[in-house]
């Protein structure tokens, strides 16, 4: 196997490496695995209540996977991101299931919850990359906006550009994914399409309208989180910055 020979040129180069390779080799095929049968049971129940269990859970694991994945801590952090993505993806996932791809039943779990596990895996490393130039920010650059605040400055004002370029940072891996599909890559919806005989129109429409409802999850989830964590660093009594409960971990 190709994988299998690249782990013993890696071996040869450094061991450690190669046992990381191997490891989240296994790590993927038992992962896979283990959900074509949680998979298979869940279809079984196409029922509305099984969505939301599946729902609630992705939403769970990705907040915790942001919240490992950060540089930074913060108290009640994993709660902000998760009513930021659950919201966000909640409201864009609703939107494509009665008018993109028109689900029947609405709750169809054969339709809905691989589209929610899209939106909310492609959205997770935009989270994390915002979140961590936005804490970062506000760590290392905190006498900057005092003197800002010093001079009548609201705390927007002193942060409204770390704001917008944490967001901007965030929202770069899948723009760069737009702006090359087609040209470098064949994604994995429109790949899948094909490899199971669709017609190219069709797989073509189906992988535009997926990269779209991830632009939107990801941009309306790094948003919200980015203005629920400054909500919370803001004194409403002075209108200045509190800069509490952020630690570097």
């Amino acid at each position: 196997m190709p994988v299998a020979l690249a782990a013993a040129v890696i071996y040869k180069l450094n061991a450690k490496l190669a046992k990381t390779v191997l490891v989240s080799s296994a790590r993927t095929i038992i992962q896979l695995l283990l959900l074509s049968v949680l998979l298979k049971f869940i279809f079984q129940w196409n029922h509305w209540l099984t969505l939301l269990v599946a729902f609630s859970f992705i939403q769970l694991i990705a907040s915790f996977t942001v919240v490992k994945r950060l540089d930074y801590k913060s108290n009640g952090l994993w709660k902000k991101i998760l009513a930021a993505t659950a919201g966000s993806i909640a409201i864009v996932s609703a939107y494509s299931f009665f008018t993109v791809f028109s689900a029947n039943p609405w709750f169809n779990v054969f339709q809905t919850i691989p589209l929610i596990g899209i939106m909310t895996g492609n959205s997770l490393t935009g989270i994390t990359l915002a979140l961590n130039q936005f804490i970062g920010d506000l760590q290392e650059r905190r006498g900057e906006f005092e003197v800002k605040m010093a001079f009548s400055a609201t705390p927007w004002e002193a942060t409204q550009l770390s704001f917008v370029a944490a967001l901007k940072t965030g929202l770069t891996p899948i723009i760069n994914s737009m702006m090359i599909v087609g040209l470098v890559s064949i994604p994995g919806v429109m790949a899948g399409q094909l490899l199971s005989m669709q017609s190219p129109e069709q797989a073509a429409f189906y992988q535009i309208s997926i990269l779209f409802l991830i632009f939107s999850c990801t941009f309306f989830s790094i948003f919200f989180v980015l203005l629920l964590f400054f909500f919370e660093q803001v004194d409403q009594q002075r209108q200045t910055l509190s800069f509490m409960g952020i630690t570097k971990k």
